[in-house]
């Protein structure tokens, strides 16, 4: 009996061993500069405060080989216990190591799983201060999914050309000068030689403008020496591409940059870093639910690459409190969910045409640059396929030609039979059922997983983190007429999404380089939530009934939480009289008076 052949064995015997390389993958750059997969969004802010700093990604560093006592990870214990050697870090007593530990687990560190133990290993650094970021936690930094590399391309990239002749409030290098570093760098000071990795300092003699965790971040950067070099060690740039959803990357760097700039100084770090984390929270959720509605659309010819879209989501104000708002959210989820489940053939399919047109001489010197804009790569792709351009017919017959040599090999393998049908339904473009079958090979399942845990890891659903969107539960799930354990997510914006979402929209970019304060209503508020995020609360999404009393009530569950943290006054219940007030008053400008 012939030896069983392998899922990719099978595709090099007919395709080639370069072709499957190229098509054996998950992602597709040009619709998502980062890796489909699970990652925290609580890991990122130190990761970009280095690539900020240094342009590159962040390598291994020296915290373990510091703080392990020989072992693979370091614990909170071990931290203390080298820190309470230092002459600058009194311990009194006999517990103060203790003590010590609990202090930087409960806010300088994070142990796996949220464990409040102190012999857990550690996992992450909280972005305390900027010498977080000599901290290289995560330690595998392809665990992050390459999405701090993202954000950074995103945030640096100009709005337009006249912001490309001025100086990027994010600019690589410049501590003083780039908005999230010197947020975050106070008391520190750059050397002569700057891109040193012992260049940035810490000024001892500006100790008593920190809190102490900050300082107890600082005391164990020191013990570090310098910062972890950087992962390429070749100078190679940070990678120069935007998602396939560019209105939704230029959303979220407007974001970033009003609300630094309006309250960077203002808000206390302990109070502002949740903030920033439901600031990246929301940016990526709209980007990757965005590229993939407008993917989806290109491909069924109901859009084009300029769509300015947000994908819809319910929002269930209650937070859980009120069963059926919660039950609308869940299904509003579950159609975004179902989204991200069709990515792995679309994007398999875009993978393929790339590669077929390269190989083809007539068309491989007119395919469009990948970067930083993919749309006229993917849009061109898509011509092919649907024989928009010429030499679309000459590409169907040569993935019709592999159709039939790999339907034939699962012929002679009967482990692969189930696939003969795909490949042999003529009903298909070629090029889709060849797609579909390298996704089967690859594991269907296991593809899906990657991109929906893309998604939630962007929503936040985990009840501990405070910079959580969503909410989920464990539910029976239907799915190809099976009843299946699942976890059923509904986006709740907890209060400190909320809280940044009002300080952000009270200011405005005046067309200038500076800022002003604008009175927002609670209708107008809900407006921007729709139109921006397309995050729905007094309005139903398109394609999911909800009754006007749901409506209402919805709407009144969200107006009576802003109320609760003081976010929202109005003098009557007149719906021109409700406005939205801050909390915190950004430094640009003199505030303004109340509107009421």
């Amino acid at each position: 009996m012939a030896k069983p052949i392998g899922n990719r064995a099978i595709l090099e015997d007919v395709l080639s061993r370069a072709m499957v390389r190229e098509l054996w993958t998950a992602h597709y750059d040009p619709v998502f500069p980062m890796q489909p997969g699970d990652f925290s969004v609580g890991t990122l802010l130190p990761a970009l405060l280095f690539l900020m700093r240094r342009g590159e990604a962040r390598g291994r560093g020296r915290f373990v080989e510091t703080y392990g006592k020989g072992e693979r990870r370091a614990t909170a214990d071990g931290v203390a216990e080298r820190l309470s050697w230092r002459p600058d870090v009194v311990v009194h007593v006999e517990a103060g190591a203790a003590i010590l530990g609990d202090v930087i687990l409960a806010h300088c560190l994070e142990a796996v799983n949220h464990s409040a133990s102190r012999q857990s290993p550690i996992d992450r650094a909280y972005p305390s201060h900027y010498f977080s970021s000599w901290l290289d936690l995560s330690q595998a930094y392809a665990h992050m999914r390459y999405v701090p590399d993202a954000l950074a391309t995103i945030l640096g990239r100009p709005d337009s050309a006249r912001d490309a002749m001025m100086p990027s409030p994010f600019s690589v290098g410049s501590v003083r000068d780039n908005l999230l570093l010197k947020t975050f760098a106070t008391a520190v000071e750059v050397g002569d030689r700057s891109y040193a990795l012992t260049a940035d300092r810490f000024v001892e003699g500006e100790a008593d403008a920190l809190s102490a965790d900050q300082l107890a971040m600082v005391r164990m950067a020191q013990e570090l020496e310098m910062a972890p070099r950087p992962a390429q060690g070749d100078g190679t740039a940070m990678p120069n591409q935007l998602p396939l959803d560019g209105a939704a990357a230029a959303a979220f760097r407007e974001d970033f940059r009003v609300f630094l700039t309006a309250y960077g100084e203002e808000i206390p770090l302990p109070s502002l870093v949740p903030m920033l984390e439901c600031a990246l929270a929301i940016g990526l959720t709209r980007m990757v639910l965005g590229s993939a509605g407008q993917l989806r659309r290109l491909f069924d010819e109901r859009g084009d690459a300029s769509s300015r879209e947000p994908w819809p989501l319910f929002v269930d104000a209650s937070e859980g409190g009120h069963p059926h708002l919660r039950q609308l959210a869940e299904e509003s989820m579950d159609q975004a969910e179902r989204l991200m489940r069709g990515l792995p053939v679309s994007l398999m399919t875009l993978r393929v045409l790339e590669s077929l047109a390269r190989d083809d001489d007539a068309l491989a010197a007119d395919i469009p640059p990948s970067s930083p804009d993919g749309n006229p790569r993917v849009q061109f792709l898509l011509d092919v396929l649907k024989e928009r351009h010429h030499r679309g017919p000459a590409i169907r017959d040569r993935a019709g030609v592999y159709c039939r040599q790999l339907a034939r090999a699962c012929v002679r393998d009967e482990t692969f039979s189930d696939l003969v049908a795909v490949l042999d339904d003529r009903s298909v473009h070629p090029v889709l059922q060849l797609a579909d079958v390298v996704v089967r090979l690859m594991g269907t399942n296991s593809q899906e997983l990657r991109f929906a845990k893309l998604l939630g890891s962007s929503l936040v659903a985990d009840d501990a983190s405070p910079y959580r969107l969503a909410a989920q539960r464990r539910v029976s799930k239907m799915r190809d007429g099976v009843a299946r354990r699942g976890v059923a997510r509904s986006l709740t914006l907890n209060n400190t999404a909320l809280d940044y979402l009002v300080h952000r929209h009270l200011w405005q970019e005046d067309g200038g380089d500076h800022l002003q304060r604008r009175p927002v209503t609670y209708r107008q508020f809900l407006a921007l939530l729709r139109q921006r995020y397309g995050f729905y609360v007094d309005a139903a999404p398109p394609g999911l009934p909800i009754s006007a009393e749901n409506l209402r009530q919805n709407r009144h569950w969200l107006e009576r939480r802003l109320r609760d943290l003081g976010l929202l006054a109005g003098v009557n219940d007149a719906e021109t009289m409700k406005f939205l007030q801050p909390r915190f008053h950004g430094h640009v400008g003199a505030p303004m008076d109340d509107p009421s």
